[in-house]
């Protein structure tokens, strides 16, 4: 097992916080175009904006220490650039949940 550097994972859990807000905003993001979709009044704009934040999410997400969240946001990209229906408002309200838990756990180090 290796060990790690204390220097490091202070400096990663810094990063974390700083990231913190900007992945909550757009976890927020795709939970309003879950409802939007939902309702029927999802547009254009707003999809792809919350497309954006999945893809954004997706890299983040790896980089700061949660590899197991960024496939789920991958996969909400993808869900939103493929045009959903509001069938598909339940995954996208799940796939938020999903990284919203694994944004509240914090990077795995």
């Amino acid at each position: 097992m290796a060990e790690t550097d204390p220097g490091l994972d202070d400096a990663m859990a810094a990063l974390w916080a700083r990231a913190r807000p900007r992945v909550d905003a757009r976890i927020d993001g795709i939970e309003s175009a879950a409802a939007a979709l939902a309702a029927g009044t999802l547009g254009d704009e707003e999809r792809d904006a919350a497309r954006t934040q999945a893809h954004q999410l997706a890299g983040l997400l790896g980089t700061l220490g949660l590899p197991d969240a960024s496939p789920v946001a991958r996969r909400l990209e993808h869900l939103l650039a493929g045009g959903p229906s509001a069938a598909d408002a339940e995954t996208l309200v799940a796939g938020a949940a999903e990284l919203r838990r694994a944004a509240a756990a914090g990077p795995t180090g």
